[in-house]
């Protein structure tokens, strides 16, 4: 408060709660402000302290000298910079020369198989948000730009309206309006209370029969859409070919029977005694056929292709892991012939490649060995690959109608046989042996959890930074500055972070089988902490109105339409507004991409180097470092390949993430309607190009940012649909709230009443989008589907995504690298991971460099490979990875390519020469680069699709 002491000059006799009054009366300070120094001086420090440190480390690299193993550690950091790019969404194919590809942004991502069914849904649903944003767009724009709108608009400006605002302070007005005032100078102005409520019951009849419109519309169109995404998934379901398109589960089968190929066998002579009779085509195979369909195969006998047991080892799995990545380590370092990029606390331990192999064959024997204590069981599932899509459809249906019964000689009971929705690389095999009553267990302990981190979280840096940061300005009507508050932002953001971050983790030990029931449980709990979060902010912005009003707006007068409670609703919504544009709908994703991006990139590659490559401190400061170091190793001595790849990895797509904000955001937009104010159309106006923004940022993000993550599944899409009745039902609230405020409804009841009233419209309105979702679309029901290309064979298949139930399996990969006989001799040449379906005339090898380009799914460098996403080049031959190096693995989009190029100017400068990507193969490869330079203009390499028998038309095909 001010008070006149002399005819220019005024001094603070009072301040705010949450400020200081300074000695000479000149102003108020933010008392945090008070314990902290001047933003200039602090900076200077910093300065300062940066200075001393760096010249520290010069003078100690100098006099100690760099890390004696800096050139392996610098390999190791720009073979984890190569791996960061090969993580990226891409498009490969063993059948061509270019194997893999990059997806140009301009794709269609509705139709095309990049990330799964989920990413398609994913690129629609963004389509409906804008389509929703236009249609609220344009009813509000209507609604405040007609005839009612503007006079409510031109009233909200008139002076003598101000005026009202400060007559007998806080007293009069309350009661003031509708009642009349009688003065003699009644008629001096243009302005009449009673013509005021009369504008403002006009206008709420009209924002009432919008609402009703609007809402009608939306559910309808949100009906439409949901029944779209289900014809969609349909639609691409028929268009693309995926493993569960030929593979069924078998659940039911005796626990120690390990014997893969045994078992294949058995299978296969009991399928032959099926007689399915007409082949039916549907992906399903449980309903009937209304018009029998013949198939080119049909009368063919039955193929089984492969058979993937699922083993229980969940208490394993930290060992098998650890197996897995020494596996790929070396595997890696074989095919490049760089020994010294495989891990290096082997080499710490004084053992060779081959005594490490040795010890990886030892524990694979524990695991595997028929008389170990220790030896693995099964889960009693498998699952069953066949050759062709119409046979594993041949079966499904003679099952259905009893034809063929499964029981396994050592089994007890009969085998039960499952469609599958889920692809290879989603399923968490360590969680396979989980009972059900386990699971859930698991599911309550680790919810509980998760909440408990979150209230600690948010208990220890929202509420403080609130409390004693935020809603001291906000009474204030301005906002929070200084250096106490960039600090308090600084740790807010990264107490959010691990809120996000602890959804995830937590979901990861529920327990869940597929990783789709993984995302679904990220997208629920993120909904959650999203809607928390928000909540907060919304409650933070009615504090501040609250305290820059002077008057106490009570619900009765929201409902009559009180002066006082329009202009706070117009001061609320535009702090929304202000809130979210550009903050909510465009700074926040843009802060997302350097957060997530440059910043962690740039201080684990400092870390790193720091510890590994200069060594330029003390050992007890380098201990320091190494606990920020993500994915650090145990030593100082050693930085492992692997440990350098995963600690420079980007995020996986957060698909699952970011259909939380296509719920909170249009549900946050929505709530303003409540409300009379000009801006509520202005936010519907930036949701419009917030949808916009979205669509060509997931685009660039998920295709340039991201590390690659299949959404194979519709479950995702189906919950959000599910969770789209939130914003629906906040629509149908706000029209029971202007019906009351119109008179039209509730008139004689009292302001609890018609609170409890709108609050039992919002959950009615919920309770009938369920109603209606459930009847009318039926989501959750499994479609049956016919696929168009009904020829294309599993190592088709298999071609394209690199991926199956067998090389996702870890224990069946170990098991079959160091457990069963290898037929093969020849350390460098591909083969099929396990002779389980090869054949005779197929050829999986590569034995010189000039061969011709064959298909090698399931191949690796001495058999066995895992399929892992940024290691998807080792499944390539020589020639294809020469091919890959040669051209680049870096795009111009990705941001990494420009960083890095700064960087290494800073590499020369210090006379460091980290290895290019395309150089890794050293003279042999730039001599089979040379030979694919003068192939290049030919693209003539031609190979069969299929063996003789099973292309009989002789039908071949060019590759490139």
């Amino acid at each position: 408060l001010q008070q006149p002491q002399q005819r220019k000059h005024h001094r603070c006799m009072e301040c705010y709660p949450g400020f200081n009054l300074q000695e000479d009366g000149s102003g108020c300070t933010f008392h945090l402000n008070t314990f902290m120094p001047e933003a200039n001086l602090f900076y200077l420090v910093l300065a300062l302290v940066i200075v001393l440190v760096v010249i520290f480390a010069i003078i100690w690299c100098a006099c100690n000298g760099q890390h004696p193993h800096q050139q392996r550690h610098l390999k190791a950091i720009s073979s984890a910079r190569r791996h960061r790019h090969l993580t990226k969404t891409a498009s490969w194919n063993l059948y061509q020369q270019q194997a893999r590809e990059w997806i140009s942004p301009f794709n269609n991502m509705h139709t095309g198989d990049f990330l799964g069914l989920g990413a398609a849904l994913f690129y629609n649903n963004i389509c409906f948000i804008l389509l929703v944003s236009l249609v609220l767009y344009t009813g509000t724009y209507f609604l405040y730009h007609g005839h009612r709108g503007e006079r409510v608009m031109q009233l909200l400006q008139t002076q003598d309206a101000v005026r009202m605002d400060i007559l007998d302070h806080e007293t009069l007005l309350p009661t003031l309006v509708p009642a009349k005032i009688v003065s003699p100078l009644h008629s001096c102005g243009d302005f009449r209370p009673e013509d005021a409520q009369q504008v403002f019951r006009n206008f709420a009849k009209a924002k009432c029969a919008v609402l009703g419109f609007l809402y009608v519309i939306l559910v309808l169109l949100s009906l439409a859409f949901a029944r779209f995404q289900v014809f969609w998934e349909g639609c691409f379901d028929k268009k693309h070919a995926s493993m569960s398109d030929y593979t069924i589960r078998l659940s039911g089968l005796p626990k120690d029977d390990t014997d893969e190929e045994g078992l294949l066998r058995w299978l296969q002579d009991e399928f032959k005694k099926a007689s399915p009779g007409d082949v039916w085509l549907g992906r399903g195979g449980i309903g009937e056929v209304n018009q029998p369909v013949l198939d080119l195969v049909q009368g063919a006998k039955v193929e089984v292709h492969s058979v993937s047991l699922c083993y229980d080892y969940l208490d394993q799995k930290e060992k098998m892991d650890d197996a897995l990545c020494k596996m790929m380590q070396i595997a890696e370092a074989r095919m490049e012939d760089s020994p010294d990029v495989v891990d290096m606390q082997a080499a710490a331990n004084g053992m060779s490649l081959d005594e490490w192999e040795q010890v990886q064959r030892n524990q694979a024997l524990d695991w595997f060995g028929e008389k170990s204590p220790n030896r693995l069981l099964s889960t009693g599932e498998a699952f069953v690959t066949f050759t062709r899509m119409a046979d594993r459809d041949k079966i499904f249906r003679a099952y259905s109608r009893g034809l063929v019964q499964l029981q396994h000689p050592l089994g007890n009971g009969p085998i039960a046989m499952h469609s599958i929705y889920s692809e290879p690389p989603n399923r968490q095999w360590w969680h396979m042996g989980l009972s059900e009553a386990d699971h859930k267990r698991r599911l309550l302990w680790f919810s509980c959890k998760l909440l408990l981190i979150v209230l600690c979280v948010q208990c220890l840096s929202t509420l403080p930074y609130s409390y004693f940061v935020l809603w001291p300005y906000s009474v204030t009507g301005t906002g929070a500055s200084g250096l106490i508050v960039t600090i308090a932002g600084i740790l807010l953001g990264n107490a959010n972070w691990i809120c996000f971050l602890s959804n995830y983790l937590t979901a990861e030990q529920v327990g869940y089988r597929t990783k789709d029931r993984l995302y679904n449980f990220v997208f629920v709990s993120n909904t959650l902490v999203v809607f928390w979060l928000t909540g907060w902010n919304v409650y933070t912005a009615v504090r501040a109105v609250r305290g820059q009003s002077r008057f106490a707006i009570r619900p009765q007068d929201y409902f009559d339409m009180v002066m006082a409670s329009i202009g706070n609703e117009v001061v609320f919504t535009q702090t929304l507004y202000n809130m979210l544009m550009p903050g909510g709908f465009f700074v926040g994703m843009i802060m997302i991409a350097v957060m997530a991006g440059p910043v962690p990139f740039t201080t684990t590659t400092l870390f790193s180097k720091i510890i590994y490559v200069w060594r330029c401190f003390p050992p007890c400061v380098l201990k320091v470092f190494k606990a920020l170091l993500p994915y650090a190793p145990s030593t100082l001595d050693h930085y492992p390949t692997f440990n350098a790849e995963k600690g420079l990895e980007p995020w996986e797509v957060p698909i699952c993430g970011n259909y939380a904000d296509q719920i909170v955001t249009p549900t946050l937009c929505i709530s303003t309607l409540f409300f009379a104010s000009p801006f509520v159309c202005k936010i519907f106006h930036g949701m419009c190009l917030w949808a916009c923004f979205s669509y060509g940022y997931f685009r660039w993000m998920h295709l340039r940012y991201h590390k690659t993550c299949y959404y194979f599944g519709p479950s995702l899409d189906i919950l959000a649909n599910h969770a789209w009745g939130i914003p629906l039902s906040v629509l149908a609230a706000a029209w029971c709230a202007w019906a009351m405020r119109a008179g039209l409804l509730a008139e004689g009841l009292g302001p609890r009443a018609k609170l409890l009233l709108v609050c039992s419209a919002f959950f009615a309105s919920v309770a009938l989008w369920l109603l209606l979702l459930t009847i009318l679309v039926r989501p959750w029901e499994k479609r049956e589907v016919v696929d168009e290309d009904r020829n294309v064979t599993v190592e088709e298949t298999q071609s394209r995504s690199l991926y199956n139930y067998l090389n996702c399996n870890p224990p069946y990969v170990l098991k079959c690298k160091y457990f069963l006989e290898q037929p093969l001799e020849q350390p460098h040449q591909f083969r099929s991971i396990r002779p389980q379906f090869s054949r005779s005339d197929s050829d999986g090898s590569l034995a010189g460099d000039h061969q011709v380009v064959t298909p090698l799914c399931d191949t690796g460098i001495e058999g066995v490979l895992l399929f892992e996403i940024g290691k998807q080049h080792l499944f390539l031959n020589r020639s294809q990875r020469s091919f890959l190096m040669s051209k680049g693995i870096r795009s111009a989009l990705e941001w990494e390519t420009w960083y890095e190029g700064i960087l290494s100017i800073g590499n020369m400068c210090a006379g460091y020469h980290e290895e290019d990507f395309s150089d890794s193969g050293g003279e042999e490869t730039r001599a089979a680069n040379a030979r694919l330079d003068d192939e290049e203009p030919h693209h003539d390499i031609r190979f069969r699709l299929n063996d003789a028998s099973d292309d009989d038309d002789g039908s071949w095909c060019c590759s490139g």
